[in-house]
């Protein structure tokens, strides 16, 4: 039986969308043309419903070891019926941490099956030149295992195989001890700061160099940038994806985070994916 494939993404800056390209590929037995995109990053997805013939890819970035609440809000018309799923988690290189068990929670509350899940690592929002953080990833390398994780979810369900995976049973590779250590003093300590002070972060613009192309107008996917204004930023609106910092062409904005130096300087290490089937 030829399956229709979608992917059902929210993805930002895009590397959960590469991520789960490359999976769907892998799922279809022909030239990628039974995949359909639904993408949540600007809007909500209408009122959809799946059935047993369909296979879904539902991927999202993880914001704070979370599926972020945005995503979810922007999937929650989803509906299925027993609809094979395959769940995939993209973050920044430290832990993926609840996300997956969140998206697992999601899918089976619309009625979804997650027959595999996964868990991908992508250049992390706040890296920089200076805290380079997971650079340029998904790479090649992750791309190709992507594919042939896509690939052995395909055949399960090809078989008639609907097992349900217990995202939960999916561990994170083991960061270096001292290195966790580092991050969670620092956590503790800007926990501390934010309570004392606190403050919240966005994106600044060099006023300067911003030609107000509209182009961070366009990437924002919660309209936290207005045209004409291109220089301010809703602090309310806000979800610090980053998308209009790497994207701008100009380079003209930026997020001063503090967590990036402590994120470049500790988690340095090349994790690979992880995935369950």
């Amino acid at each position: 039986m030829k399956r229709k494939i979608k992917i059902v993404c929210f993805s930002p800056t895009g590397t959960s969308a590469k991520v789960a390209e490359a999976v769907a590929l892998g799922i279809s037995d022909s030239d990628g043309s039974n995949i359909e995109v639904l993408d949540a990053t600007h809007h909500q997805i209408p009122f959809i419903t799946f059935g047993k013939d369909d296979v879904v890819v539902i991927a999202a970035p993880v914001y704070g070891g979370r599926l972020p609440k945005i995503a979810a809000a922007r999937m929650d018309m989803l509906r299925a019926d027993g609809t094979p799923a395959v769940l995939i988690a993209v973050y920044g290189n430290r832990a993926f941490e609840k996300s997956l068990s969140d998206m697992e929670n999601f899918a089976v509350s619309h009625g979804f099956v997650p027959v595999a899940v996964a868990a991908f690592v992508g250049e992390h929002s706040y890296s920089t030149e200076t805290t380079p953080i997971a650079v340029g990833r998904p790479d090649r390398e992750d791309i190709d295992i992507a594919y042939k994780f896509g690939v052995a979810a395909g055949e399960k369900v090809g078989r008639g195989d609907f097992t349900a995976v217990d995202a939960s049973a999916l561990h994170d590779r083991p960061a270096d001890a001292a290195s966790l250590a580092n991050f969670m003093v620092f956590v503790q300590e800007y926990r501390q700061q934010q309570t004392e002070k606190p403050r919240k972060l966005i994106p600044v613009t060099d006023v300067a160099s911003c030609v107000h192309c509209g182009k961070c107008v366009a990437l924002c996917p919660v309209e936290a940038i207005e045209v004409g204004v291109e220089e301010n930023t809703d602090a309310v609106r806000c979800i610090k994806c980053c998308a209009c910092v790497k994207g701008c062409p100009q380079g003209a904005r930026v997020l001063q985070s503090p967590f990036a130096p402590v994120l470049a300087e500790n988690f340095s290490v090349r994790k690979q994916p992880v995935f369950l089937l």
